[in-house]
């Protein structure tokens, strides 16, 4: 059950996302409104990186919950992601599996055209 600190938490993250949002453009300038490929490349770069590091750098006894196993054989969620596994499922597994993916390319989409804006000052 949600505690305080969690309500906190989330209250903290919700404004500082807000502040963000809201003064990012102020302190951007007219970053958008130059494209180039360099600041294109670095917007991609930059955050794939961080994510890349976080992911492969994170030891996997934090990744998984503490007394929780996936599988009867102890291994971890990233051992167990295949077509095969969401198969086993049946339509229940197919229909998450495209909505999942409807869902990534409904948000993949409009930001790459945004971001090819940004490379190229040119919308698609």
């Amino acid at each position: 059950a949600p505690d305080l600190s969690f309500a906190l938490k989330l209250a903290g993250w919700s404004i500082l996302g807000s502040v963000f949002v809201k003064y990012g453009e102020l302190v951007a300038g007219d970053f958008f409104f130059e494209p180039s490929y360099t600041k294109a490349l670095a917007i991609i770069c930059i955050p794939t990186l961080a994510w890349s590091t976080v992911v492969f750098t994170t030891p996997r006894a934090v990744q998984t919950s503490p007394g929780r196993n996936d599988d009867e054989d102890g291994a971890g969620f990233w051992d167990n992601l295949s077509m095969e596994r969401v198969k086993t499922f049946g339509k229940a597994g197919t229909l998450s599996y495209v909505i999942v993916e409807l869902v990534f390319w409904a948000a993949a989409l409009p930001v790459a055209v945004g971001w090819y804006r940004v490379a190229d000052g040119t919308w698609l």
